[in-house]
Order: structure tokens, then C-alpha cells, then sequence
């Protein structure tokens, strides 16, 4: 099944809030925030709003602002393309890539920073900032401010920020709202069970070190091998007569994904760091996961990427 076939129309809650997106823009107003939980399909969302407003609006601009490089291309090839349609008017600005023209633009933070005043103020009719909470940090919020679309559109699951920075004065109150404790309780996701696993090394009294090797050696020589070889073994205690099991690890580099690839029999690599990998390879390796036990990942995925799990793991 084709991604395209995959995202044939919205669902809830997507109608209802695409539904909020059509009556506050009919309103005249500017901005608007819409709060959703992962998994729940925000991109998604923002796709078939766009998709709507363009049947009246066909020739407008679009700008999908993010941080990170690797989720712009990801929206834009998994969701909005399918959606939308005519991948020749999709481009991307951001470090390696500078479609200044195309009619859908998808661009990062960083690079939009310092290259703003390349566009004009109303050069996007629409703008969709995605992970919208990190608009007021002192790079973002410029960007921001200086677009003056017909409309713009904040979204995020994390509405709330750590240092008091209000993201409601950019965007407004929030139009929609989803948050995960709610999604939970409709059935909307799957139900969650968090635990604390630890790795069951024991605490040692004294060690000999006859060769003065640093902490970090240390870590490296003795500890790390040890807690690589505990966790494999915990987890696979963990998924012990169920049937099919599907396992993401997640692990903070490449050198610690392989090490662990060549630990857990009949798993895979998944990462969106390739260096000299091409598209197609890529779209290879996503396949042999879907059908693989285990799984490596180094990167941040977007909701719905992968199927239903039955243990996922995360490295501190």
C-alpha cells in the first residue's frame, strides 16, 4: 500500500480540527494554535487544512517552518506530497538544500534565521509552524514575527514550556485541543505502560586501577559492555512469550546502534543519518524494519512511522 493510499482523508479527531482551522480563518483572524498529542496526526492535520484552503487559494505560498532538517523532509514526502499532490512544486530550505521558489516551502529555524530578508515580509500566504512550542527561543521568534501571511498556524503537543516563555502570545489560545492524558482516555492511542528497567549492573566497592585510566575509559572498557550486554539480555526477559514482538531501542550514536546490532540476533538498522546512502536506500532499510523483531534508532521519528510495538527502549 502506497503512502498516498495510505492518508486517503482525514479522521477524528482530524475532521474536528480541521473543522476549528476552516471557522476561525472564515473569522478574519490571523494566527491561530492547535494542540494535539503524538500519534494523534498533526502533520496530517495541517496537510488537508492546506489542502482545503487551496481550493479556493490555488496559486498561494506555502512555508512549513521546523527545527530539525530531517522532519521538514519527512512531512513533505510522507504527508503534505501525498496529500497535496505535484511533488515538483515542493522544495526545501535548510543547510544542504535552498528551493527558494518552490510554491510549498519547507524550511528550517536555523537556516531561515540569518536568510529571512532573502523573502519578502508577505511572500507566504500560509505559514505552519510545527513544534510550535519552540517559537518564543531567541532564533525562532524573529522568524516568526517577521512573515505577515494571510495566516499562520502553530502546532505542537507541548503547548506548556519549562522557562515560563508564553507560547500563546505568538499564536494565540489554542483553537483545538488534544492533549495525550485526553487521546488516552477516548482510546484514541494506544494505552501506555511505563516502566523503570535498570541495567542490574551491581555497585562496586573498589576498583584496581593500575593504569589510571579515567572515568571515561573506565565507562568505555568495563561499564558500558557490561550494561550493553545486561540490557539485551533484560530485554529479551521482557518480550518472552509474546508472540511477534516488535522492539524499538533507541540509542544515543551510530557507534552505540551498531554495537548493539551485532548483540541482538535479526535486528535492524534504522536511522536517518546515511552519509553516503541515497533516498532509495533508505526507503530499503525502512522496509527490512517494518518486518524485523528489533530495531535500532538513533533518530527522531514523527508520529506513525512505525507499527504497533510492543516494547520500546531508551538509552539515558
Amino acid at each position: 500500500m502506497s503512502q498516498q493510499e495510505l492518508i486517503r482523508a482525514p479522521r477524528e479527531p482530524q475532521i474536528a480540527c480541521i473543522g476549528n482551522i476552516t471557522k476561525v480563518m472564515s473569522q478574519g483572524k490571523k494566527q491561530a494554535l492547535v494542540v494535539m498529542a503524538s500519534g494523534l496526526g498533526k502533520t496530517v492535520t495541517a496537510a488537508f487544512a492546506v489542502k482545503d484552503w487551496l481550493m479556493s487559494n490555488p496559486s498561494a505560498k506555502v512555508l512549513y517552518l521546523c527545527h530539525q532538517s530531517q522532519i521538514l523532509t519527512q512531512a513533505k514526502d510522507s504527508v503534505f506530497v501525498p496529500v497535496i499532490g505535484d511533488a515538483s512544486r515542493f522544495g526545501e530550505y535548510h543547510g544542504s538544500a535552498k528551493q527558494k521558489n518552490a510554491q510549498f516551502l519547507f524550511a528550517s529555524f536555523q537556516t531561515m534565521y540569518g536568510r529571512r530578508k532573502n523573502f519578502l515580509r508577505d511572500e507566504f500566504d500560509y505559514v505552519i509552524v510545527d513544534e510550535s512550542h519552540h517559537a518564543p527561543a531567541r532564533t525562532y521568534l524573529p522568524v516568526v514575527n517577521y512573515f505577515k501571511p494571510k495566516f499562520m498556524l502553530g502546532i505542537t503537543a507541548t503547548p506548556d514550556r519549562t522557562d515560563t516563555k508564553e507560547i500563546r502570545d505568538v499564536f494565540g489560545k489554542e483553537i483545538f485541543s488534544l492533549p495525550l492524558e485526553e487521546a488516552l482516555a477516548k482510546g484514541l492511542l494506544t494505552s501506555v505502560d511505563y516502566r523503570l528497567v535498570t541495567d542490574e549492573i551491581a555497585m562496586l566497592g573498589k576498583i584496581e586501577n593500575p593504569q589510571r585510566m579515567s572515568i571515561r575509559e573506565l565507562n568505555r572498557k568495563m561499564f558500558v559492555p557490561k550494561r550493553d550486554n545486561e540490557i539485551v539480555k533484560i530485554i529479551a526477559r521482557k518480550i518472552r512469550g509474546v508472540k511477534d514482538p516488535r522492539v524499538m531501542i533507541f540509542c544515543p550514536s551510530i557507534k552505540h546502534t551498531e554495537v548493539l546490532h551485532k548483540l541482538i540476533p535479526f535486528s535492524c538498522l534504522y536511522t536517518h543519518v546515511f552519509p553516503k546512502a541515497s533516498k532509495k536506500s533508505e526507503s530499503m532499510h525502512f522496509g527490512m524494519a517494518w518486518r524485523t523483531p528489533f530495531l535500532q534508532s538513533i533518530s527522531s521519528t514523527k508520529e506513525s512511522t512505525f507499527p504497533k510495538l510492543t516494547l520500546s527502549y531508551s538509552f539515558a
